[in-house]
């Protein structure tokens, strides 16, 4: 195959346009959101700015640092959003594209780099992991231009690149974790050498050996870091139950787990939405057909040292999906990339070879078949990636879809009106999220966690804002019905609900809430409820201040209930200063003798989001049991911090300081 002739550099071109299409082409927008793992990594590569820089990093269950130093250079220069977070995977996929081409048309000529590098162009596998912001896609990489080196190095005699294969060998340790397999590869390819290359591995051991030792003085400090810091091997860890039941002489997790990573290519893929199609085979029939026929080719000519070394790069690169739950796993296996579209390499290279003994007319049609192959594969690739993996509810909910929906809807908005988020779970990584999502607003909404608070934004010096606000309700999230009938208006005024599930349901609706009617009302009604001191049952004067953090508004109880019943109590309050530091409210139902009979901890908000002014309205759910004896029973509530448990003072008139307060009394009638 010439590559002289314009066809082929335009072939050439052809591909290099579909590598940039297939990573670049709705970047921000495919998945749509971004992960946890994104988030976590963008705050870690973050951190490395400011240092310490040690060669692994604890963040994440234990990090390999390399990506991250590439990610804090994109974060600096895109700026800390989605395409800063994820154009590190997009240059790596790139690079490993151009590095994959080079090392197959060294190793077994230009119609086998040619598909190589268009397989590895088109199919979803090496794409879905140039798209998201995560460092394993670094690891093939670094081990193709390792391999491709040592193979120039050795043809040529020339020792740089030999010297630079170790160079390149010792960095991929620093990219994933499944880079440990690496001394069971260099391992299995001396051997291999020694029954079938002799002469050759006498003629360049001292290169071999040079290589080696600049590997090993690159991956020393990692080596000796993590010798010193086992703690940081917690993902090890997690993924060696396999291993385990295989040391405790069980074998068949290990064997369940090698023959799912076996099946990927063909039969299934792996579970989990998160990379993917549930059970979707990386290669469709056709593609895969050329794979085992390259597989066929390379134990044919096993003796020729390329085909021993692409064979024992696939087996043992493999070996991490093999060895670990959740078989098959595409990231696992992700060093295993380049050689298994190399096979595919191999396999149209062969019918090449036989079309061209055959004439021009065997060449065209194999041409065309091969074309048609292609062809079939990006449409597979589009039509499942693109298509039904990127609009699936699960992706959705796994890259945290909802908070896209927000900041877009946040970045149209024309006003700078206050938004409110219910979010089911809250935590600081998710506030990151929203925040990289978000493009021209720069407004932070705050938090409710759960659904059982509501919080009215305010404006200036404690005033309710007079526009109302933006609530915003994920379909992840739930509201209690009786918070909701209350705060938000029976039905509440709903502004969009465009951003909308695959499915039809909305992903997020915005509700516009009108602040001063409803709050003023329900105010007027809780400030009124009595509020007394435990010592001296003096009535406190509403707002009670918690040490100047949050202030006590009043309450609204019922005045009766039940065995077996809840006790469903709201307090009022308000916001002190900005951010202030998590906060539990504690309400107690006590018993005549001061004995506690049942409780609430709570104060579902996120704090680090709340501004001086807002107020907030907890719900409080305290279960009944079925037993307590009827009679009156006392309500106590106080404030305490998270982090010491600390009760927060209440100054009461002149020099007096109390750490809670006592409500009104809850009668408990009989259950008829």
């Amino acid at each position: 195959m010439n590559e002289r002739k314009p066809a082929k550099w335009l072939l050439i071109a052809s591909i290099l346009l579909l590598v940039a299409f297939f990573r670049l082409h709705r970047l921000r927008t495919i998945p749509w959101g971004l992960s946890q793992d994104e988030t976590v990594n963008a705050d870690t590569s973050l951190d490395l700015l400011d240092g310490p820089h040690v060669p692994f990093l604890a963040g994440g269950f234990g990090h390999e640092p390399l990506f991250h130093y590439l990610q804090a250079a994109t974060l600096i220069l895109f700026g800390d959003n989605v395409i800063g977070i994820r154009m590190p995977a997009v240059a790596a996929g790139m690079l490993l594209v151009a590095a994959s081409y080079a090392m197959m048309r060294r190793l077994f000529g230009p119609m086998a780099a040619m598909t190589t590098a268009g397989g590895l162009a088109i199919s979803w596998w090496p794409i879905v992991f140039s798209r998201i912001g995560i460092r394993a896609i670094t690891f093939p990489l670094l081990l193709t231009l390792a391999v491709l080196s040592l193979w120039r190095g050795l043809a040529s005699r020339r020792r740089i690149p030999v010297m630079l294969s170790g160079l390149f060998g010792g960095l991929a340790f620093y990219t994933y974790t499944s880079a440990r397999v690496l001394p069971a590869l260099a391992l299995a390819w001396l051997a291999y050498a020694a029954l079938f290359q002799r002469a050759k591995l006498r003629r360049h051991w001292r290169a071999l050996l040079g290589a080696a030792l600049i590997a090993t003085v690159v991956v020393a400090p990692l080596a000796l870091y993590l010798q010193a810091h086992p703690e940081f091997q917690e993902r090890i860890q997690q993924l060696q139950g396999p291993l385990t039941a295989l040391r405790q002489g069980d074998p068949l997790p290990v064997g369940r787990a090698a023959l799912a990573t076996l099946a990927m290519f063909s039969y299934n893929g792996e579970a989990r939405w998160t990379y993917g199609i549930p059970g979707r085979p990386i290669l469709d029939p056709l593609s895969g057909l050329l794979f085992y026929l390259g597989l066929v080719r390379c134990a044919v000519q096993v003796r020729r040292p390329a085909c021993g070394l692409v064979g024992l790069w696939l087996l043992v690169t493999l070996t991490p999906s093999m060895i670990t739950p959740d078989a098959p796993s595409s990231i696992r296996a992700i060093g295993a990339l380049p050689v298994v579209y190399g096979m595919i390499g191999i396999g149209a290279a062969w019918l090449w070879t036989q079309a061209t003994r055959r004439g021009r007319l065997m060449r065209a049609c194999f041409l065309a078949a091969l074309s048609l192959v292609g062809a079939i594969h990006l449409g597979w690739t589009y039509r499942d990636g693109f298509g039904a993996w990127a609009s699936h509810h699960e992706v959705y909910w796994r890259y945290k879809a909802h908070f896209a929906d927000i900041a877009s809807f946040l970045d149209g908005q024309p006003t700078a009106m206050p938004m409110v988020v219910i979010e089911l779970w809250i935590e600081p990584v998710d506030i990151d999220g929203l925040r990289r999502n978000l493009i021209h607003d720069e407004r932070q909404p705050r938090w409710v966690q759960g659904g059982r608070s509501f919080i009215w934004p305010t404006g200036a010096e404690g005033s309710a804002s007079a526009e109302g606000f933006t609530l915003a309700m994920p379909i992840f999230s739930t509201a209690d019905d009786e918070l909701w009938r209350l705060f938000a208006g029976d039905p509440p005024v709903v502004s969009t609900s465009a951003y909308r599930m695959p499915d039809g349901r909305p992903g997020v609706t915005f509700y516009t809430i009108e602040t001063e009617p409803i709050l003023s009302d329900f105010q007027a009604r809780a400030s009124r409820a009595p509020v007394t001191l435990p010592e001296s049952a003096q009535t406190v004067p509403l707002p009670a201040n918690f040490d100047a953090q949050i202030a006590f508004l009043g309450y609204q109880a019922p005045e009766t209930t039940r065995p077996g019943d809840e006790l469903r109590l709201i307090t009022l309050w308000r916001v002190l200063r900005d951010s202030p530091e998590p906060l539990n409210i504690f309400v107690h139902l006590l018993d005549a003798s001061g004995g506690l009979v049942a409780q609430h901890d709570g104060f579902d908000v996120w704090a680090a989001s709340l501004r001086r002014g807002d107020v907030i309205a907890q719900l409080h759910i305290i279960p009944l049991e079925s037993q307590i004896p009827p009679g009156r029973y006392r309500l106590q509530m106080g404030v305490y911090t998270r982090a010491d448990q600390a009760r927060l003072p209440v100054p009461i008139k002149e020099s007096a300081i109390a750490d809670r307060l006592w409500l009104d009394t809850v009668e408990v009638k009989p259950r008829q």
